[in-house]
């Protein structure tokens, strides 16, 4: 195979992520964001975050945390919290062989695998800085969007409040912001939320 059809075979592989669509809906679009727009999404606020705030964490590592933290879902797809908890499982069972999967297709690039594999650990502070964004920025955007997604899975701010609290711990950096987002949230619950 030549580089270029490496480089062919890689594209490939990142249009089949591009077509993985997530439950939330983009703020003020009529359709669902997929996985190729949340990672950069992600990957850039993690940047902006680090660098505004002078965070004593190593951006670039972050950076690249927050594109692949999701590459996994090429094989598994997208599984909300909010579902049910017999999906969420296989989803984590599925991510082990997911994982071997993409050291098949790319075993030119290992540091990819470990970098997903780091991530998945959550073994250093910036794996787990991306880690807790990644939990706060689609709650953020639902709040942007007036709760569209919320009130179309008929979800309760209780059940939003208990997924979402779980992660307060594992970055201090971001546990203030957090927590005021959770404020303006419940401030708002009856305007986002189904109340039913």
């Amino acid at each position: 195979m030549t580089s270029l059809d490496q480089l062919l075979e890689f594209l490939k592989l990142i249009h089949r992520f591009q077509a993985i669509e997530r439950k939330i809906a983009v703020p003020g679009q009529e359709r669902n964001e997929n996985d190729a727009e949340h990672s950069f999404a992600l990957a850039l606020c993690t940047w902006y975050l680090i660098d505004s705030r002078g965070l004593k964490l190593d951006s670039m590592k972050a950076v690249k945390y927050a594109l692949v933290h999701d590459l996994l879902e090429l094989y598994t797809g997208d599984v909300a919290y909010f579902e049910s908890a017999e999906k969420v499982l296989q989803k984590k069972e599925k991510e082990r062989e997911a994982l071997t999967q993409i050291t098949e297709v790319l075993p030119d690039w290992p540091a990819l695998a470990d970098l997903i594999k780091a991530y998945e650990d959550k073994t250093d502070p910036e794996s787990r800085f991306v880690y807790v964004l990644d939990k706060l920025l689609p709650a953020a955007n639902n709040y942007l969007d007036e709760g569209r997604t919320w009130k179309k899975y008929g979800l309760r701010f209780e059940t939003m409040v208990a997924n979402k609290t779980k992660f307060l711990d594992l970055s201090p950096e971001l546990k203030a912001d957090f927590k005021s987002l959770l404020g303006l949230i419940e401030k708002d619950q009856d305007r986002l939320f189904t109340t039913d």
